[in-house]
């Protein structure tokens, strides 16, 4: 072969290999910056996630703070005995402190309303609050223990359609109701609300004689497990919101006082934060 033949023949194989590097080095880059890329909507995403879990959080604390501050004021004079059955509640039915607090006031706060001293409104409360449970757990009832609960403290004020979903039909106008209703009038005074409250237990108790004790009879079976799983994750969610609070509430004060700055300024400074997105961008930060 010429040399000129094999000088060009090696130029070419070098050129073609600086080719094929050069066409390597930009797929590098370009797997560099796919992969920069992926990583900023991944945290970004990951950012959005964790805001929303913060939000969730801050409002099952929120929720749960509700039901402690009625739970404290329905039963003030008997407090430690209902601590004591707030805990054993929980125990038995593995429940959260926000379903525990809300199924102990959801008749008590009424009872205590019509005249039931605090003591007996507990008593009434916890056996309303078991009987919801275990109807709950037994008829497999879509709003789970607090709102079978709610549904029976539903009927102690005369809406008894919400009892029905749990099996239990109650007929104001039934024998075994009126003796039941004239039996609390004895036993509270003559106080109808209180009489009714006590028919209505006793005839809920009644039908449910299949129902009770069936959550602790269903111990370690899926649908058990499923009830711990949720509690855990309601218990996590209001540990979590109640360390967020503090940073949530200097936001939402901040918030308010960009708001409350804007609304006071002049209608040029008005105009002037809107054209160059400096509010929009505040609030943006904010609520991201």
């Amino acid at each position: 072969m010429p040399i000129t033949d094999t000088a060009n023949l090696v130029i070419s194989c070098k050129s073609d290999a600086a080719n094929v590097e050069n066409f390597t080095n930009a797929g590098e880059r370009a797997d560099r910056k796919s992969n920069q890329l992926l990583k900023t909507v991944a945290g970004f995403a990951s950012v959005r996630v964790f805001k929303r879990l913060g939000d969730q959080a801050v409002a099952a604390y929120a929720d749960m703070s509700e039901q402690l501050n009625r739970f404290k004021i329905t039963y003030a004079k008997v407090l430690p005995d209902a601590e004591k059955k707030f805990a054993a509640l929980r125990k038995e039915f593995d429940l959260d402190r926000k379903s525990a607090y809300s199924m102990l006031t959801a008749t008590g706060d009424m009872l205590v309303g019509f005249g039931m001293s605090a003591d007996n409104a507990l008593d009434y409360s916890d056996k309303i609050a078991r009987l919801g449970a275990d109807l709950a757990a037994y008829t497999n009832y879509a709003g789970g223990a607090e709102g079978a609960t709610n549904a029976l403290a539903q009927a102690v004020i005369g809406n008894t359609r919400m009892a029905k979903s749990l099996g239990i039909v109650i007929q104001q106008d039934s024998e075994e109701y009126k003796k039941f209703y004239e039996a609390g009038k004895r036993l509270y005074g003559g106080n109808e609300n209180m009489a009714r409250a006590f028919a209505v237990l006793q005839i809920a108790t009644n039908q449910s004689k299949n129902a009770l004790g069936d959550y602790a009879r269903a111990n370690g079976t899926y649908v058990n497990s499923l009830q711990r799983n949720k509690t855990v994750t309601d218990e996590f969610k209001q540990a979590l919101g109640q360390n967020l609070v503090p940073a949530y509430q200097k936001a939402i004060d901040l918030q308010t006082s960009l708001m409350n700055v804007f609304s006071k300024a002049s209608p040029e400074t008005q105009r002037f934060l809107v054209l160059t997105g400096g509010l929009t961008t505040a609030m943006l930060a904010l609520k991201t």
